[in-house]
């Protein structure tokens, strides 16, 4: 009885994080966390799967607990790693959670409810995407007037509609009515940017499996409209490791389902209509670029086409962490340090070299712009192994669990498989976790992370508890 109970409280506790996810990181974890804490005890309880578990997460364990164990032996605080990157370990919380109830009674509620989530931060990025302001900062604006400064910053103005009849006053200043780089309640169009990218990746497949099936209704044409405005507002965030990483889990998808023997049949129907809206994207382009300049430079700095006047800080960044990790390669700086060992490795390269002293000055070094550098600058090279073989675990479930699954079954089954109330699709996941954390830490971003691990949990516990699953093919 009282396990029951546990579960009811676990539930709609996490559902409440669930809502609180486009609006507040902090009210989001406090109720996830008890949530979360409560599932694990599930799960150990009922002997829920827990050796897969622990098989698929224990690169990632390996690697937190490699950190903090350097980070000791380097006289680091405990509380001093706790409030750094270790504390990210607390996100894989939200994993077990999402893997224990998408495979009890709840599945379908828990299903739907964040197919809500996902609508609510299309709408908010929707509208975000017309407002000069930043959504966070509503109330304060709210209290204290329109009024931008450093710390109460506008939003940036990508694409100006300077022909409708439009303007924005705002404490007495005029803005112009346009489209804006939408962040949503988010601080950054980064972290908003990847949420939105695994949003559109959702509806993109649930369309492309239903064009490729010819599975037409009267809900496909409200599926193609909430496609058509994710990728907008993915394109509009200008977050181009966000958008490179959706690229590549997209190419990853087609390739796999066109070589899976899934759709071998009809994919000859499918990339000839394909070839004509691509196109008909290219000419609208054209048109769009023919009419107004500025969509051109939107177009370049979007795909990375064109550089933006800080993207040398990025490459000297990169310099700089791989000279670091030259120096330490073994066990690196430890937990926190990326900040301190970076600006030492300035002051060093500026004795050496004077005139970059501006440069390097300007350069952003809190954070190494991407994951694996990151990890080879605070973890050295056993931490940077412990990353890879994180994602050589989870992409090996797309190379043999899956393709295994799917030759088992007929081809009504193989089509449902990929339907829009199955969330299997997020396995491929880690590949935008993976490429997109090439130009940028997505692994040191709260928001990304408990998105990631809520969703990769759902899927994980879908192909898990599959009938033809063998857990024996796991190794």
């Amino acid at each position: 009885m009282y396990i029951a109970t546990i579960e009811n409280i676990s539930f709609y506790l996490g559902v409440i994080g669930l809502f609180f996810l486009p609006f507040s990181i902090s009210l989001t974890q406090l109720f996830l966390y008890i949530s979360s804490i409560l599932s694990l005890f599930l799960i150990f309880k009922k002997n829920f799967n827990t050796s897969v578990l622990l098989k698929n997460l224990l690169p990632i364990l390996i690697l937190y607990l490699y950190l903090l164990i350097i980070s000791i032996i380097q006289n680091h605080s405990f509380k001093y790693i706790l409030t750094s990157e270790w504390k990210d370990i607390f996100l894989i919380l939200l994993f077990f959670w999402s893997y224990y109830f998408a495979n009890s009674n709840y599945n379908q509620l828990l299903i739907r409810f964040l197919g809500i989530i996902f609508l609510i931060f299309l709408g908010i990025g929707l509208i975000s995407s017309f407002l000069p302001f930043r959504l966070g900062n509503l109330f304060y604006h709210l209290q204290h007037g329109f009024i931008f400064d450093g710390r109460y910053r506008a939003q940036h103005l990508v694409l100006p509609l300077n022909f409708l009849p439009m303007k924005w006053e705002l404490n007495g200043t005029t803005y112009p009515f346009g489209i804006y780089m939408p962040v949503g309640f988010y601080g950054t169009h980064l972290s908003f940017g990847s949420i939105i990218a695994m949003i559109s990746f959702y509806f993109f497949t649930i369309s492309f499996v239903k064009i490729m099936n010819r599975r037409f209704n009267k809900n496909m044409i409200l599926l193609f409209i909430l496609t058509l405005i994710s990728l907008l507002i993915l394109f509009f965030t200008q977050a181009r490791s966000s958008i490179f990483g959706f690229i590549m889990m997209t190419v990853f998808l087609i390739i796999f389902l066109l070589s899976s023997n899934v759709f071998y049949q009809k994919w000859k129907l499918v990339i000839k209509p394909f070839v004509y809206i691509f196109l008909f994207f290219m000419f609208v382009l054209l048109i769009l670029i023919i009419i107004s300049p500025n969509t051109k430079e939107i177009i370049l700095q979007t795909f990375g086409w064109e550089r933006k006047h800080t993207d040398y800080q990025r490459e000297l960044l990169w310099y700089l962490s791989i000279q670091a990790f030259l120096k330490n390669p073994w066990m690196g700086y430890g937990i926190g340090n990326f900040k301190e060992t970076m600006f030492q490795e300035i002051l060093n390269t500026i004795k050496e070299k004077p005139l970059l002293w501006y440069p390097l000055y300007q350069t952003e070094i809190m954070h190494g712009h991407n994951d694996l550098i990151h990890f080879l600058v605070i973890g050295g090279i056993f931490g940077a192994f412990f990353y890879l073989w994180f994602f050589y675990q989870q992409i090996k479930i797309l190379l043999k669990h899956l393709p295994y699954i799917i030759n088992q079954l007929n081809e009504s089954q193989k089509f449902r498989l990929f339907d829009q109330e199955n969330f299997l699709i997020f396995l491929f996941l880690p590949i935008f976790l993976l490429f997109a954390g090439m130009f940028q830490c997505y692994f040191l971003s709260d928001h990304t992370m408990q998105f990631f691990w809520i969703l990769y949990g759902i899927s994980f516990s879908t192909i898990t508890q599959h009938q033809y699953y063998k857990e024996e093919n796991y190794v």
